[in-house]
């Protein structure tokens, strides 16, 4: 074993190709690193029927108000599906991700709560569609972020209209240093205020990373938003899968590495 060790710092400091395998391990060895660290950062948060295919309805069809599989309606109770396109609904469009969209008439709400701890020391990522139709004025829609046993609110962002008979994506953030709500499921609502507009969702989207930061929004398309209030942050867990393929890569990099001394060796 030690003339074996002795080689290999022999050959290591006589051949060039050698002294390059180990600072081209190490360097690997941080890429790989950080892309783990990277993919382990954001875990989604389950929220179901975040797409609205269900209660599924036939192309072109409303759906009747007052119910959406797996979220709560309420306000004045106003809101369902809708498939798209659909001429009685004035969408010439399809859905952003696969048939339907949710529509919220103003007075009303739609909310569901997350089976997801909110904690502190994590941001919490949002993102989701908002619709106009190509007929009927836009519902100010806000999107709010919630606490499941009192439904008190920890943040909320303001949606702007992305035009007639057209969706844009909406991306917001929220973090925070203090978290009043310990015990607390995450929760996540859809709220449309004034009288005789309209607002459409698809395509919800919530996902925690560890780390704090600032509350912000960013938006696609034609649409714009801004946000508002906050108070706490969530956390992100990595995956197995991510940990295999840290492992796999680490491995060929080492096996790699081996290749290069053990060639050098038989120069």
């Amino acid at each position: 074993m030690v003339r074996f060790s002795r080689r290999i710092s022999e050959n290591l400091s006589a051949r060039p190709t050698a002294r390059i395998a180990r600072p081209a391990l190490v360097a690997a060895f941080a890429a790989v690193t950080l892309a783990y660290a990277g993919q382990a950062s954001a875990t989604p948060l389950v929220l179901n029927n975040a797409s609205f295919e269900l209660p599924t309805q036939a192309p072109g069809v409303i759906g009747p108000a007052g119910f959406i599989t797996n979220w709560t309606v309420g306000g004045g109770g106003n809101a369902g599906v809708v498939n798209l396109p659909s001429v009685p609904a004035n969408f010439s469009i399809g859905a952003p991700d696969g048939n339907q969209v949710a529509y919220i008439n103003g007075g009303s709400n739609i909310s569901q709560t997350t089976g997801t701890l909110y904690q502190t020391n994590t941001t919490y990522t949002l993102s989701f569609y908002v619709g106009q139709n190509s007929v009927s004025p836009f519902a100010p829609l806000q999107a709010i972020l919630y606490e499941g046993n009192t439904g008190q609110a920890l943040t909320f962002f303001t949606l702007a209209s992305p035009g007639p008979d057209a969706f844009g994506l909406q991306t917001f953030t929220f973090s925070g240093s203090v978290n009043p709500f310990v015990d607390d499921n995450l929760g996540v609502e859809f709220l449309a205020n004034g009288v005789g507009g309209i607002s459409y969702i698809d395509n919800v989207s919530l996902t925690s990373s560890i780390g704090g930061g600032s509350s912000g929004g960013s938006s696609g398309g034609s649409s714009g938003g801004s946000s508002g209030g906050s108070s706490g942050g969530g956390s992100g867990v990595p995956e197995p899968s991510s940990v295999l393929i840290f492992a796999a890569a680490l491995l060929g990099f080492v096996g790699f590495a081996r290749t290069r001394i053990t060639g050098s060796n038989l120069a």
